[in-house]
């Protein structure tokens, strides 16, 4: 589940209860539409905040 600063949710994506959580974090982000006060929304999150499941090389670039 993708959620704002306020833990309001934006998006979320179902996967298989084996399936890898790294595998399915990448398509999560890519769906973001992060709502901006001015313009349109952003496609990239300044912060990411997850567990260490999530600490990947990978999803750090």
């Amino acid at each position: 589940m993708l959620c704002d600063a306020k833990g309001v949710p934006l998006n979320f994506l179902l996967s298989g209860g084996q399936a890898s959580d790294i595998a399915y974090a990448q398509p999560l982000l890519d769906t973001a539409h992060i709502p901006s006060l001015r313009g349109r929304p952003r496609k990239r999150c300044r912060w990411l905040l997850a567990d260490k499941g999530y600490d990947a090389e990978a999803l750090r670039r």
